[in-house]
């Protein structure tokens, strides 16, 4: 499966979706310029709260961008 095919598996609506991009204000990321190149900087937390005993599986994807 190629990148978008992985992450359509996934429910933004159930919050399985984290978007670090400037575009969604609530990520908590802007961006830094220090002169010498831009940086994309994320702060911000999140909470996992389950009744039971859970795993958790994180992943983290760029999809359509060259990484050369």
């Amino acid at each position: 499966m190629n990148c978008y095919e992985k992450e359509a598996v996934l429910r933004p609506e159930n919050n399985q979706v984290i978007n670090l991009t400037t575009r969604y204000t609530w990520s908590g990321c802007v961006v830094e310029d220090d002169g010498i190149e831009e940086v994309l900087s994320c702060v911000g937390g999140r909470s996992f709260r389950s009744v039971r005993e859970r795993w958790w599986y994180i992943a983290l994807s760029k999809c359509g961008v060259n990484n050369c």
